[in-house]
């Protein structure tokens, strides 16, 4: 196995039965539909989120919800701005970005991460 092959299979997208699988396991049962598109069979994603939010706090993981991520300072350490302007720095180990698209400025969802990472010469 090549030393790339970890990361292509971190990087594709799940199949059905990964998805599946993954919301069963939180105990969430699921259905696929005439579409062939997985459902929790609930009809709604809330209680399936917030099992995997428990599971990942259980895990270690902290989220950082309604901030604005601003990059990293000078010591490599991602920044997070507040709703009340506060900026906060956090030594982490690991860091995964969930972002958003630009599909709603009014909530924060307005794309400006891709100038950071476009700064720093990462496409996107």
């Amino acid at each position: 196995m090549s030393r790339q092959a970890p990361m292509r299979r971190c990087a594709s997208p799940p199949t059905s039965r990964d998805l599946i699988a993954w919301a069963e396991a939180l105990g969430e049962p699921t259905f696929v539909g005439s579409s062939g598109r997985v459902f929790p069979i609930a009809m709604k994603a809330s209680p399936l989120l917030r099992k995997w939010m428990a599971r990942l706090g259980a895990q270690g993981v902290s989220v950082r919800a309604r901030t604005r991520w601003l990059g990293w300072d000078e010591a490599r350490r991602p920044l997070f701005e507040h709703a009340d302007g506060r900026v906060e720095t956090i030594e982490v180990s690991a860091t995964l970005l969930a972002l958003g698209g630009a599909s709603w400025p009014k909530l924060g969802s307005d794309g400006a991460w891709r100038e950071i990472f476009q700064a720093r010469g990462v496409t996107v």
